[in-house]
């Protein structure tokens, strides 16, 4: 790992640490987004970084092969499914080392989907769509199910309060 990422990564995880101490109650009342909204800044991908990743992504399924990347996008989903479960359940670990340990998981996950989506452009799951049109398809799914998402936040009266560590 780049040393550059690794210190900003254990930067990132001190400051969600120092403020989840200060503030336990940030997570239990649902607003731990609020707080780091107002205060972290997300990083946001260039164009040209966003390049040199699908490049990265192509360069380890040459490497590997498309049946290990799909294999390991199982294994990624996985482990951040095993990390939410263990991040609900009150036991063993503190909540800011369960909380990491998610967000470590959630960065697997999502560049395993970045990857996943040049995966599927490889010969034999339909190698001839450019690279353009299975953007574009899976923008075009995206939005269609954030708009449902909407839709339904809109015509449910039922609210659901978080209940952590019960």
């Amino acid at each position: 790992m780049d040393e550059t990422i690794k210190q900003t990564r254990f930067e990132i995880y001190d400051e969600i640490r120092r403020k989840l101490e200060k503030n336990p109650h940030l997570f239990s009342d649902g607003r731990l987004h609020e707080y780091f909204n107002e205060e972290m800044t997300p990083m946001h991908r260039t164009p040209q970084e966003y390049i040199v990743n699908r490049k990265i992504y192509k360069e380890s399924i040459i490497k590997w092969g498309v049946w290990a990347q799909l294999d390991q996008s199982v294994e990624e989903c996985t482990e951040l499914n095993l990390a939410v479960c263990k991040l609900k359940r009150n036991i063993g670990k503190t909540m800011t080392e369960r909380i990491i340990d998610v967000i470590d998981e959630i960065a697997d996950v999502r560049i395993i989907t970045e990857e996943l989506q040049e995966c599927i452009k490889w010969h034999p799951f339909g190698g001839i769509y450019d690279d353009k049109i299975i953007d574009q398809m899976i923008e075009n799914r995206i939005i269609y199910k954030f708009e449902r998402l909407k839709e339904r936040l809109r015509n449910t009266d039922k609210k659901r309060t978080p209940e952590i560590g019960k």
